[in-house]
């Protein structure tokens, strides 16, 4: 049986919470945009979870990608349409067509980029677009694309565990260079500049193993491990602290770190609040609706924010309950329909739009 996790759970309403506070308060939540690396993080352990159950062959393989595609692509598909069909009556049909439609595809962080004056705070609080958010759920499931390649060729087990190990710590590191030398403008949206923090909740992922005596090690090597595993990023993110004076990367890197430390070790019992539970559990929802919520309501008075802030968790709240559980809850035959039905109303209003706006 799977374990389930609540304080995974609750983080994931932490992480929710910030992002959100920053959609409507930019200025007085400024570093609320971590949230998306804490999420991240938290992707990167539960794909490594949820591939520790499962074999390299082609039925293996569909099964994780349908379950992903039922979660996620039906509720994109959902907002999607939502968006271009307001943004008729809100905005020019120019402005929704193409972002719509690369991220209908999940390629929405191609798009994304910032100025080579801007940072990461800045080009948010100023970005306006219905879909500017979808960049990192684009970013999430290229990582899923090539999740299995990564984590389930080099599982860990007590034959290849050091192999294993070293292959995405390597890749890891590569990554995380990657991150800190290139420009912001290259590496914001980038998958291979952010491959680290999935990684990174992975490699907690099989440090939680050890720590819990779930996989089994030698007498000389009790937590070896796993204290190597969530070590060598501290001594990483120290070094970058130290090489690099951008607060902003530090503070990716530190909250990398911090919720990847936390995941291993399950001892925060504060995460399992309930509220926070709930808020968890409609994570998904809400951060899909927030920002365009917040996009529409930016040009009126600071009431109108409290009251979309508001209305994203109870329209969240409804949507998780609702529809994504219905989702997930769907054969697979259904499911795939579903998908291919939603996915041709979407073309079909994006396509739409777009004629309109030539007309």
């Amino acid at each position: 049986m799977i374990e389930r996790r609540f304080d995974v759970q609750g983080l994931r309403g932490l992480a929710v919470i910030s992002i959100v506070l920053f959609n409507f308060f930019p200025s007085l939540f400024p570093y609320g945009f971590l949230g998306v690396d804490v999420f991240f993080t938290i992707s990167g352990f539960l794909t490594a979870k949820s591939l520790e159950f499962c074999s390299f062959s082609l039925y293996s393989l569909a099964r994780f990608y349908l379950n992903r595609a039922r979660r996620i692509v039906l509720l994109i598909l959902l907002t999607i349409l939502s968006c271009a069909v307001a943004s008729a009556f809100l905005r020019s049909h120019d402005e929704i067509t193409k972002p719509a439609l690369l991220s209908s595809f999940f390629i929405m962080n191609l798009l994304t980029r910032t100025t080579r004056e801007e940072d990461y705070y800045e080009f948010l609080s100023k970005a306006d677009g219905l879909f500017t958010h979808l960049w990192s759920l684009s970013v999430e499931v290229q990582f899923y694309i090539i999740a299995p390649a990564l984590l389930l060729i080099y599982k860990p087990n007590n034959k290849n565990r050091w192999r294993s190990f070293a292959l995405l710590t390597a890749v890891s590191i590569a990554s995380l260079v990657h991150n800190l030398s290139a420009s912001l403008q290259n590496t914001f949206a980038s998958t291979p500049a952010r491959l680290w923090q999935f990684l990174m909740g992975a490699m907690a992922f099989h440090a939680h193993l050890v720590f819990s005596g779930k996989m089994h090690v030698s007498k000389r090597e009790p937590t070896a491990t796993g204290i190597i595993i969530l070590y060598e990023f501290s001594l990483l993110s120290t070094m970058a602290t130290v090489c690099f004076g951008d607060s902003e990367l530090n503070f990716r890197l530190w909250t990398t770190y911090s919720v990847a430390f936390m995941i291993a070790n399950v001892n925060f019992k504060f995460l399992h609040i309930p509220s926070l539970q709930t808020i968890g559990e409609a994570s998904y929802c809400l951060y899909l609706i927030s920002w365009p919520i917040a996009c529409v309501l930016a040009r009126f008075s600071l009431i109108w924010n409290f009251i979309g802030m508001a209305l994203s968790v109870v329209l969240a709240v409804i949507m998780h309950r609702y529809f994504e559980k219905w989702c997930t809850r769907l054969p697979q035959k259904d499911s795939l329909m579903l998908i291919g039905g939603m996915y041709a109303v979407t073309l079909t209003a994006i396509g739409t739009s777009a004629y309109f706006g030539r007309a």
